[in-house]
Order: C-alpha cells, then structure tokens, then sequence
C-alpha cells in the first residue's frame, strides 16, 4: 500500500439512481463494482478522444481496472455501503414524461387489475393506476462517502480522470437518460456545474506519456447545455423528457413508414428510420390501431444486437441550487462493443436493421435503413433545433 496514494470524494446523487443489488425490485446498493465500471466506460471513451489505438487503450484500461483474467490496480471503497428498500418515487402516478426516460425501470400498473404483476408496488400503492418505478432507487440527496486507491505512477491520470466523471458522471438503470446523476465533490471542496472546469488536456497529456501513443482522435465527444433553472432535479428532468418525447414521437418518416408497415399498406423494399440513430432496441406501439406495436433491433449475422444511443442526458446542480440539464453526444464509433469485446460496424451509406410485428405474425419482417449521412443531422436538430441547447465543449477535433 505505500506505493498507492488516496484520493477521496462525496458522490451525492442529484436524480434518483437505480442500481439493483441481488434483488433489483426490492432493494437498490451501491457497490464499488458499478463505480468502477463508470470510471472504466468515462475512461475508454475519453482515450478514444486522444488516439484510435484501440490495442493500447485496452492495456492500459486492463492495467487499471482489470479484466477476466486479472484484477485491476485502481481500488474504490465507500465508507458506509448503505442498502435502500423499495419505496415509490411519488404517492401518485409519475408523469408520462419522466417514465418515458425511465422505460425498464417503469412501467405501468394498474393495481386492481393486475395486483400479481407488481405486487411490491401494490402492496405500497393499492389504488395505483398509471406510472411507476418498479424498482429500488438511491434517492435524490443521499451521500456517499469514496475512497480511491491508485497507483503513484497512475495518480495524476486517474486525479483528471474523476475531474470530468465529477461533472458528467451518472449511474445505474437507465443513467444515459438523466436518472442515476450525480456529482463528486473532492475532500472538503463543493463541485457545482461549470463548464470552464472540464478540460480533457490534463488526461490527454498523462495519457499519453503513459502509453506512447500517437495522438489521432477516434471519436468526438461534445457537450451540450440547456439552462432550465428548475427548482427540482426531477422537474428538470421531466422538462427534457417532455421535449424528447415529442421530438421522437413524430419524427418523420419513421411515424408513417412503420404504422404502413404495420398496417401492410407500405410498397417499399426497405423501411427508412431514422429514430434508431438515438439506440436500439426500440418498442414501438400505435393508440391508433389498438395498440398494436412492433421492435426493431440491431440485427447482425443471426444475432440481435443492442447498438447504445450516442446521446446522453445529465442533470446538474448550479451554484445558485437550480438544476440544468447537460447532453453528451458521442460521434457514433466504428465498433459495437458487446460483453467487452469489439465487434465491427461495416460503414457505408446506409445500415440494415429488423423490424417485426410484436404479436401479428401475418406480418413479414422486414430491414429498416439507418442512413449514416442523415444520423449527425437527426440528433444535431434535436439538440440545436429543437432543444435550442448550447455547445460548450468539443473534444477530439
């Protein structure tokens, strides 16, 4: 232990975070495992910015956090490993717009209905009928005491890497969604938002003289701001699931070329939607033909895969208490990354995906078209377009 040094930092959760322990619907925990997997994924992502060498990126990251074969060098304590039973976000049903970022975690209940779907939510809701988290949560405000173990040769890497995982950082179901943000304050400093403080120079200078790489960015990370000075995280939150929700809900021609699918009336070899550009799977579902729905998945050799949203959202504590949101955009990469290894993403001009019918099998499946060109354009018109959110940082340009 006399080679490590010791940094140390409050982690306070800014939205609630849902990190399942053994039993997810009844207890949430956090763990030193989940926090080494943010800092691993920040980590990876921020080196991807710096070099394409993606040979001596996995080294290093190895070295640091570990893999099957090895445990890493990098070791997180909390103080108190605190375990938190299930309880409902709200005495009422959630609005639509938060459960809309929370898709998995929330679902919709109707307990004098169907009490035995959810009977740990029933049991607390009785007369519950709308939205709801199905699962424990670390609630908003909970502190967490962390100490991190590090290397003295790996000391100032790590030091710029929490510098940017301290304002970007979420955890747990659904985080590239807003829940699960938080913030680290180091030992006996308060870290509030602020954008002059995120510079990637510190950990590109350190990566660099640790690995030797040639620097030749890979991907591009920008951020993004959009002030809403709410009172309340989860009214920031719903704000922003508001304007997703209504973005994608009609995006063209994704709305009609699937409900013409659906109905059988399209008379098109392949389907364009361009909605898969923010992540797959995707459900969709149409009131109008009595619920009927369809999904659509990445569809590669025989398998189905998830392919992650480039886009992900943050809530963020100004000085003043008010909240913000924050939207990280990742250029997509050339790669799929599944159970750690990295699969190919063939670019060209455009990219097959599958839809199918959910439950009408007269329906023939058939292939959606990503368009690469139109991809940047899609997300770049919700963020700048109808979001209207300011670009404050850009990194690996």
């Amino acid at each position: 232990m006399a080679l490590y040094e010791k940094l140390e930092y409050k982690l306070e959760f800014i939205t609630p975070a849902f990190i399942g322990g053994a039993f997810p619907d009844k207890e949430a925990e956090l763990r030193p495992a989940s926090f080494i997997g943010i800092l691993r994924w920040w980590f990876r992502n921020l080196a991807l910015t710096v070099t394409d060498n993606l040979e001596a990126i996995y080294k290093l990251e190895s070295e640091l956090f570990g893999n099957t074969e090895r445990a890493g060098k990098v070791w997180v304590r909390f103080e108190e490993l605190k375990k938190f039973e299930y309880q409902p976000l709200s005495e009422n049903a959630i609005d639509l717009d938060l459960a809309y970022l929370g898709y998995g975690v929330f679902d919709y209940i109707n307990c004098s209905r169907n009490f035995h779907k959810h009977p740990h939510v029933c049991r607390a809701l009785p007369y519950l009928k709308g939205f709801m988290n199905t699962k424990a949560f670390i609630p908003i405000g909970e502190i967490a005491k962390v100490e991190v173990f590090v290397p003295k040769r790996f000391l100032e890497l790590i030091r710029a890497l929490f510098n940017t995982v301290a304002l970007l950082g979420s955890i747990g179901g659904r985080n590239r969604r807003g829940w699960g943000s938080f913030h680290l304050h180091p030992k006996g400093e308060k870290i509030y938002w602020n954008s002059e403080a995120l510079t990637i120079n510190f950990f590109k200078n350190e990566l660099l003289k640790l690995t030797d790489v040639e620097e030749k960015p890979f991907q591009t990370i920008n951020v993004y701001i959009k002030k809403l000075q709410k009172g309340n995280a989860l009214d920031a939150l719903k704000k922003l699931g508001c304007d997703y929700r209504s973005f994608r809900s009609r995006l063209q021609p994704d709305y009609f070329q699937a409900k013409n699918f659906l109905t059988k009336r399209h008379r098109f070899k392949t389907l364009i939607y361009n909605r898969a550009w923010f992540g797959l799977p995707i459900k969709i579902q149409y009131r109008s033909l009595n619920g009927k729905g369809a999904t659509i998945n990445l569809f590669e050799g025989k398998e189905h895969r998830r392919l992650a949203s480039p886009l992900i959202f943050k809530v963020v504590k100004s000085e003043n208490g008010k909240y913000d949101v924050v939207l990280i955009l990742m250029n997509r990469p050339k790669f799929i990354e599944q159970n750690g290894r990295f699969y190919s993403w063939n670019f060209g001009q455009t990219h097959k995906v599958l839809i199918k019918a959910d439950k009408d099998k007269t329906i023939k499946p058939n292939y959606v078209v990503m368009d690469e060109s139109f991809s940047d354009f899609v997300v770049e018109t919700f963020l700048k377009g109808h979001l209207n959110a300011e670009k404050v940082i850009s990194w690996g340009k």
